[in-house]
């Protein structure tokens, strides 16, 4: 249900995640959206989108549909499995559940999220914690917060990194890198933080 028309990391991180399931799953995907999501999905066969009647970006609607609404349609469309990819598990759901938490900030540092945030994962990660079979993080340092706050067991807890976007993997030719790395007077080793 994150996945409005305008996207953030987790955002992208879960529309990569389809993207990648449409070339290498093996599976049948049910995809729930909000009203308002542009057609981005993979178009295959294998993915059947549901769309809800709420918005991505009225929050409150969508807690209470990701809560109240999302467990009804996860029996009534037959899953086996729900992953919630954005930290918040369906409390309901009578399936097993995997939930992707990319960090903890809204727990350790409360200060740097927005009001809204700082309840909603307040209240909600814990128990979407306690309810997930199994919870992927992106790192290490996710992984131990995760123990350390909030008190999971670590054979629970898997560290994926989030996959890279295409566009990523296109490089220069080695000309092209030789005129770079002379220009700005680049000595290796390096590493170029973004």
């Amino acid at each position: 249900m994150l996945l409005g028309a305008h996207r953030s990391g987790v955002e992208n991180c879960i529309l990569q995640l389809a993207r990648a399931l449409s070339q290498h799953g093996t599976h049948d995907y049910v995809v729930y959206v909000p009203r308002d999501f542009p057609a981005a999905l993979p178009a295959d066969k294998r993915f059947q989108v549901r769309r809800a009647t709420i918005p991505a970006n009225i929050r409150p609607l969508r807690i209470l549909w990701e809560q109240f609404v999302l467990p009804v349609w996860l029996r009534r469309d037959g899953v086996d499995v729900v992953h919630a990819p954005g930290y918040i598990a369906p409390l309901a759901a009578t399936i097993p559940v995997i939930v992707t938490m990319y960090d903890t900030i809204a727990l350790q540092f409360p200060q740097w999220c927005r009001m809204g945030n700082r309840l909603h994962y307040g209240m909600i990660l814990p128990l979407s914690a306690r309810k997930a079979r199994l919870i992927i993080v992106p790192s290490v340092a996710t992984r131990t917060a995760i123990v350390q706050r909030l008190r999971v067991p670590e054979e629970r807890i898997r560290v994926i990194p989030p996959g890279i976007d295409e566009s990523f993997a296109a490089r220069a030719d080695a000309d092209t890198d030789s005129e770079i790395i002379a220009k700005h007077n680049i000595r290796r080793p390096y590493i170029l933080f973004v």
